[in-house]
């Protein structure tokens, strides 16, 4: 049987067209079939519907009087309807009233309860519908109905059959019009197939198809026609140019002459020399320009030896050997080396070259070009001795940078050091405030220091990211809560804001991100006497990530908007520059170095990302800066399951709209029910509106300063009103004006935390509240008292360090002994028995370094190990390291606080004690 592709084209037009028709006459008469069924299912839908709905008002006063006599007189109206073969009434509690039935069909067709309300049922022979029956707008009960679709049935066969007549005569039609038809189609290629086999078999590229019409057909034959004579064409241009090849050999020739001529031009005007060395002979052929450069003479004929004794004896070696290289390798060869003329100075000269072959493949001779770069090579030495010149300059900048850093900061060790121990002592009060300003002043003075050494850090290129996993939010949380007590002092609201979708757990430097916020909320709390500070953290939009940005990273938004002076737009340009401010009259009201904007732009360039600012005189500013970050590849520590807190509700006080909008968000994420209240009245309505619907809220979060009625007294009469199961009580408060203890002790089972409030802290806190349970991630406190007292040698130098050094640690109860140095601090360590030394770096005689590698060294003989904690003034990007490197356990930068001096030493000497004696 023939194959569709081997059957003549009249044959597949033929088919092709018939079954075309057949196809679409079978998806017509489907569709028409479909339609006409499915318009008879929703007529006959809407027909039941309406009779539906005038029986329900027929019949509704008898249904609700519950009179079957009467509903079943209306029913009888259902006669006239030959379709419907049954219907029902049912009252509102579902009991048949009266029903109707054709005789024809089955006794007890219809249900002896109301079905459910709901759309038609449609099935394969019926559609069955109920609706409801309302009088004065009450439903006094139900009315069902089935009608017959048996009709359909017998009209859907009808117009089957009869689309089978008209499919068989319709493919009959179209099976006689293509035939008759085909030919427009088939005559024209089997005409072009023939001009084909004619041109083929003759090679008579002169025929010429028939050209009939201008449909595609006539196009190819066109087409075809064209290709004829191009064939042709290029067969007479081919014979043409072989009649011209002797003349065109004759014009590339002089094309050849002309080009060898530029390149003499090039070559003369680049100061370029070419040179030719036939290898057999030995013969070396220099333009006037090699000449030049090498001091020949013009009738000097010269030889490659020749040549090499002109080079300097240094070069000569490696000149001859690069040469010989690349005729054995077949490659090109480039080279420099000096050449001593007869007189004069040393020139450099370099030199580029390759060779050729004969057919046996030995080299017949190596031609090249020789340029003299002595000013080039005088240009690269310059730019050494300048670079070297800049290099010792940017080390001797750092190394003051160093001197400077620990010059600074052991005075202000002792100065900060001396006021904390003050202000621990019995002061009167106003000894106590004197006190206090002098450690705010020396605080103030650390942290322009800070700016000034960091600064100086980025502009000598020394200030590097250092990289480690972080949790982002209690990151945020602690930098924000560092500064709560600044803008408590000013009675504003400080608040921050992560969205869920943010990341917590990423690879970064949290100490530089650190250092930007801290830079930028400083900022908002000093330029704003009333309102608030807000900081809002979101992922980035494509179109805020710098370009040059590296893809596959985390890019986080964050903004820190305030409520202060704003600035100008005249300054918005150039407060992002160093030792700028909005600012800059002698009368300003506001201090600073103008370099934390400075410095906060350099790490936001540093960390991939960058900074800008939105502002409007007068109604506040919004600093917005991007930086990138990269996942962690490990698991983030296990966090609070706040699962046990869904659907429980709280109620929420806060005088500031957007705290409540912060912790409302924060709380509805946990799944808890928060109602809001943005005063103490308002609240007790509330818990009054929930007492009366019998709902308890087990929780209330409170905010301290508010005003009319602050937190505190609202707790009082919280308690007080839901005296039998009052909910637990939990505060916000600024950290200058936390509630004392005695307070706190009078509202029963009330906590209070610091704003701004970390998520961790506050889902700790709502957990442990309503159940009383250990949760995880709360902050390690320091012990009221040690674990041990501990036996400490200080190597100190400095006297004022020593004081307070000495004072803190026997506050603390520790016992301390003093060595001025380090030989002396080696000495104390072989004659005495100390659980840790404080170690300072900078010290005559023997510095901490060199100190800490004897007693490393000693250990190592007899044994042990005691813990060495680096306490020093250097605190540039690399001393950490270097410290531990020297073999120190831990590293305390001057000028040190109290509190992280007792954690730093205590904690290192019971894990090296724990790691020691793991029984202990």
């Amino acid at each position: 049987m023939m194959s569709f592709h081997d059957r003549p084209i009249r044959g597949k037009l033929t088919l092709i067209m018939v079954l075309t028709a057949g196809v679409a006459m079978l998806v017509a008469s489907l569709a028409s079939a479909i339609l006409e069924r499915r318009q008879f299912y929703e007529n006959r839908s809407l027909s039941l519907s309406a009779i539906a709905d005038v029986l329900a008002i027929n019949c509704n006063f008898a249904v609700s009087v519950s009179d079957p006599e009467g509903v079943a007189e209306i029913l009888t109206a259902l006669k006239t309807e030959a379709e419907i073969p049954v219907a029902a009434i049912y009252d509102k509690t579902g009991n048949l009233i009266a029903a109707y039935q054709r005789d024809d069909e089955n006794p007890r067709s219809f249900p002896l309860r109301a079905p459910e309300l709901g759309p038609p049922l449609i099935e394969h022979q019926s559609i069955e519908l109920s609706r409801p029956i309302f009088f004065d707008d009450d439903r006094v009960g139900t009315i069902h109905i089935r009608s017959d679709t048996r009709e359909i049935q017998k009209r859907l066969w009808r117009h089957a059959r009869m689309l089978v007549v008209v499919a068989m005569a319709s493919l009959l039609a179209a099976y006689i019009l293509s035939a008759w038809l085909q030919g427009v189609i088939s005559k024209p290629i089997i005409a072009l197939a023939s001009a084909a086999k004619h041109v083929t078999q003759n090679r008579d590229f002169s025929f010429r198809a028939v050209h009939r019409g201008k449909d595609e057909l006539g196009q190819l034959t066109e087409a075809f026609n064209e290709m004829l004579g191009a064939i042709e064409l290029q067969n007479h241009n081919l014979r043409d140019a072989n009649e011209n090849l002797e003349s065109r050999v004759r014009a590339r020739t002089a094309e050849l002459r002309n080009r060898e001529e530029e390149l003499r031009l090039t070559l003369a005007g680049a100061r370029m020399g070419t040179w030719q060395w036939e290898i057999e002979s030995e013969r070396l052929t220099c333009s006037a320009r090699c000449r030049e450069i090498f001091g020949l003479s013009p009738s000097e004929d010269p030889t490659y030896r020749r040549f090499l004794s002109a080079l300097h004896p240094d070069d000569r070696g490696i000149t001859d050997a690069a040469v010989m290289e690349s005729v054995a390798s077949h490659a090109e060869f480039q080279t420099q080396f000096r050449i001593i003329p007869s007189r004069g100075a040393i020139r450099w000269v370099e030199a580029l070259g390759a060779a050729t072959y004969v057919a046996d493949g030995r080299p017949e001779m190596i031609r090249g070009v020789v340029l003299d770069i002595t000013e080039r090579k005088k240009d690269e030495e310059d730019l050494r001795e300048a670079r070297n010149a800049a290099e010792a300059a940017s080390k001797a900048k750092s190394e003051f940078l160093a001197n400077m850093s620990h010059e600074i900061r052991t005075p202000m060790n002792g100065v900060l050091g001396m006021t904390e121990l003050l202000l621990k002592s019995d002061l009167s009060s106003h000894q106590r405030e004197t006190a206090r300003l002098v450690q705010n002043s020396a605080q103030s003075l650390l942290l322009v220091l800070n700016d000034i050494l960091d600064f100086s850090k980025i502009e000598a290129g020394k200030l590097v990211l250092d990289p480690h996993e972080f949790g982002l939010r209690d990151a945020i949380g602690d930098a924000l809560q560092s500064l709560g007590i600044q803008a408590s002092m000013k009675k504003l609201e400080l608040a921050f804001f992560i969205e869920d979708r943010v990341p917590d757990f990423l690879l970064g430097d949290s100490a530089r991100l650190r250092q930007i916020l801290v830079n930028l909320v400083n900022n908002a709390i000093k330029f704003t006497e009333r309102g608030e500070v807000v900081v809002r953290v979101d992922l980035a939009s494509e179109s805020e990530i710098p370009p040059e940005a590296p893809p596959g990273r985390t890019a986080l938004h964050f903004s820190v908007r305030d409520t202060g002076i704003g600035v100008p737009l005249d300054k918005q340009e150039h407060i992002f520059e160093s030792f700028t401010q909005a600012d800059a009259s002698t009368t300003r009201t506001h201090g600073g170095t103008g370099l934390g904007l400075a410095i906060s732009t350099q790490l936001a360039r540093m960390m991939d990302g960058r900074i800008w600012l939105e502002s409007e005189p007068g109604r506040g500013a919004t600093f917005h800066f991007v930086v990138l970050f990269s996942e962690a590849k490990t698991p983030p520590p296990p966090r609070v399951d706040p699962a046990a807190l869904e659907g429980v509700p709280v109620l929420l006080v806060d005088d500031n709209s957007t705290n409540r909008l912060i912790l409302e968000q924060l709380l509805s994420a946990w799944g808890m029910l928060p109602q809001s209240a943005s005063s103490g009245a308002a609240a007790l309505q509330l818990l009054e509106l929930n007492r009366a619907k019998g709902k308890k809220i087990p929780l209330a979060i409170l905010d301290v300063m508010m005003p009319g009625m602050d937190g505190i007294e609202l707790g009082h009469h919280i308690l007080k009103r839901e005296s039998s199961t009052p909910p637990k009580l939990l505060l916000l408060s600024s950290a200058s004006q936390s509630p004392s203890l005695s307070k706190l002790k009078e509202l029963t089972s009330a906590r209070c935390l610091t704003k701004p409030v970390k998520e961790s802290e506050l889902l700790a806190a709502v957990l442990q509240t309503l159940f009383h349970g250990k949760t995880q991630g709360e902050k390690k406190e320091l012990p009221a008292t040690p674990a041990r007292v501990l036996d400490v040698l200080l190597a100190e130098d400095g006297r004022v360090n020593q004081l307070v050094a000495t004072q803190m640690l026997k506050s603390r109860g520790h016992r301390v002994t003093v060595v001025e140095n380090g030989r002396l601090a080696v000495k104390a360590f072989e004659t005495g028995r100390f659980d840790a030394i404080l170690m300072d770096v900078q010290m005559p005689e023997m510095s901490g370094y060199e100190a800490t590698a004897a007693i490393r060294r000693l250990e190592a003989k007899s044994g042990g190990h005691l813990p060495i904690i680096a306490m020093t003034a250097n605190a540039m990007a690399g001393d950490r390291e270097k410290c531990l490197l020297s073999g120190m356990d831990d590293y305390l930068a001057k000028p040190i606080r109290s509190e992280d001096l007792y954690r730093v030493l205590e904690e290192t000497v019971l894990q090296i004690l724990h790691d020691s004696h793991p029984h202990i």
